[in-house]
């Protein structure tokens, strides 16, 4: 849902790869420290166990990483969308991309990837039925039209090239 938010943004090569998942990590864990330590304070372990140890060491396992992605969210999506759509300057850029459905997907059920979107994540755009139908499970050339800065590019519309 939240990724959802920033579908129509691609973000720079330095904010999407591999080198961001340590950071966030650690990030998430310094959080989950952060909220973990004053209940103990507070309360004592009990505060933070509660009554079931099972899914209160499962939470503590699975906050690091959830409380990571949403800094991710944050730093590498949400912040570099904001800056891009107020300073970004008006671009065209033409580029071959493959068009894919996904039938039992919620929200994306055709998308574009490749071009610009390679090694990223997520790997695509969503597009409208009606350009998936003209080109279906093939490649095609497109017209991305949008905003850039130094942070990525928001995309506003997607057309493909006759």
């Amino acid at each position: 849902m939240a990724l959802g938010a920033f579908s129509d943004f691609i973000p720079a090569p330095f904010l999407s790869g591999r080198a961001w998942i340590a950071p966030m990590l650690l990030a998430g864990s310094g959080l989950t420290v952060l909220i973990v330590a004053p209940a103990y304070r507070i309360g004592g372990w009990k505060a933070v166990v509660g009554k079931q140890l099972f899914n209160t060491m499962l939470a503590l396992c699975l906050a690091p990483p959830l409380l990571g992605l949403l800094c991710w969210l944050v730093l590498a999506r949400g912040g570099p969308w904001v800056y891009t759509r107020v300073v970004g300057v008006d671009f065209e850029q033409t580029h071959v991309m493959q068009t894919t459905s996904m039938p039992n997907a919620r929200a994306c059920k055709y998308r574009l990837s490749g071009g610009p979107l390679a090694h990223r994540f997520p790997g695509h755009l969503c597009i409208d039925e009606a350009l998936y139908r003209r080109h279906p499970e093939q490649r095609v050339s497109v017209l991305l039209r949008g905003q850039r800065s130094v942070l990525g590019m928001r995309i506003a519309s997607i057309s493909d090239v006759p």
